[in-house]
């Protein structure tokens, strides 16, 4: 039986979650259905909790110095639960032959930490006279090249858990834009972080602080953002669970999106997916579509 919406979105993760939940508050009388091929919501955000211990499947958290991401936690009522840990204050650990090793949140701070013996410390401080790298490399490739290859499994451990991605994929431009421009402004990384503080620490007064971005997740895990996002959903008529979309077709009023259970007819379509999904979906589009670069 076929279906009709005016909005169909292909995947349930947080980026269709979000969609749902903008076009619910902004167009009460729109219509639209989420099709995601997993039995549950989330996508790659999964939390585990177990006898007092918490593990992420994905991404263990995210940085509140983006003004969407704070809006939608006041918007979702999720403002008064989440726990906040500035980066000024933040540690991470990483377990590294059965051992945990905190991960020091500054070049300079790599240095006197005892992580990495002294000959690959002396690779760290040639990020001072190596010029920038061109082109887009990806973040494994970009962190080889200017501190050396020992920092790659910490590099790994904070890229695989903010990210939820491959850091061997991941493109430095994209992730880190702050970073990368340090780099191409200053020659270096860590001169640039340095210019960077002098400034900052000018700029602050002792009324108001400098205030530093905070990692922000919640008591049960990240999953109970996606969660409350899919609380207002209803299986069965904006909710479908185990639906893996399989085509798209245009039609004289739209769009027409045939799945493992059923066939939609909408007006718009997102596609609320990685690329590497999306595109076989853009493959079966006749028309070229508008592209930017981000």
């Amino acid at each position: 039986m076929t279906k009709h919406r005016d909005t169909i979105i292909i995947g349930a993760g947080l980026s269709g979650l979000v969609v749902a939940n903008k076009l619910s508050r902004t167009f009460p009388t729109h219509s639209f259905a989420l099709v995601e091929k997993d039995r549950t919501t989330g996508g790659v955000i999964r939390s585990f909790v177990d006898g007092g211990f918490q593990a992420e499947y994905g991404p263990h958290g995210f940085l509140d110095n983006c003004q969407e991401s704070r809006d939608l936690l006041t918007q979702t009522g999720l403002d008064k639960e989440c726990v906040k840990a500035p980066l000024s204050t933040f540690v991470r650990y990483v377990c590294i032959g059965g051992k945990l090793q905190m991960i020091p949140q500054s070049p300079l701070k790599i240095i006197k930490a005892p992580l990495i013996p002294w000959r690959d410390k002396v690779k760290v401080l040639g990020d001072l006279f190596k010029k920038p790298l061109g082109g887009e490399p990806t973040v494994a490739k970009w962190a080889d090249y200017r501190f050396g290859k020992a920092l790659l499994p910490y590099v790994d451990a904070v890229f695989t858990g903010t990210y939820a991605g491959d850091y061997n994929e991941l493109k430095i431009d994209a992730v880190m834009p702050g970073v990368r421009a340090l780099e191409k402004q200053y020659g270096s990384v860590i001169r640039g972080a340095i210019v960077k503080a002098r400034l900052a620490k000018k700029q602050a007064t002792s009324v108001k602080k400098l205030e530093m971005p905070a990692m922000t997740s919640f008591p049960g895990g990240m999953q109970r953002l996606t969660d409350k996002l899919a609380e207002s959903l209803s299986p069965g008529e904006n909710l479908f669970l185990n639906t893996q979309a399989s085509g798209v077709t245009k039609t004289a009023s739209g769009w027409q999106v045939t799945s493992s259970t059923a066939s939609f007819n909408c007006r718009n379509i997102v596609f609320a997916l990685p690329l590497n999904q999306a595109l076989p979906f853009l493959g079966m589009l006749d028309s070229s579509l508008p592209s930017t670069h981000i």
